[in-house]
């Protein structure tokens, strides 16, 4: 008779122990590794580059200064390109010269409105 209520007593303190542990890893979390890092830092870069490229785009820079628009259009889309084939040094760079040509074009519109 004792071993069903032990039974019954037991069941639930054991589920109740091991759900308490489940939250347990037992280590702390472990930093960034350097490869996760580099690629953080060309994920920024295109980010920085598609902001920069639709501050054109909004600014009108496709009529005003179409040479730059397109080309920091096309840089970024070198730097896409690069980011999805696994390039390194590519991703950089081109985003770089995409906002670069972004930027130039946006300072060419506002001189155009004066």
């Amino acid at each position: 008779m004792r071993a069903p209520i032990v039974k019954a007593l037991l069941i639930p303190l054991f589920l109740v122990a091991l759900g308490g542990c489940a939250g347990i890893t037992g280590t702390e979390p472990v930093a960034d590794s350097p490869r996760q890092r580099a690629m953080a830092m060309r994920v920024e870069a295109i980010q920085r580059a598609r902001i920069s490229l639709q501050a054109a785009t909004a600014a009108g820079c496709e009529i005003t200064a179409p040479f730059e628009y397109y080309m920091a259009q096309e840089y970024f889309q070198l730097a896409e390109h690069e980011l999805a084939g696994g390039d390194k040094d590519g991703v950089v760079g081109f985003a770089e010269k995409s906002k670069t040509h972004a930027t130039r074009a946006i300072e060419m519109a506002k001189g155009e409105k004066r």
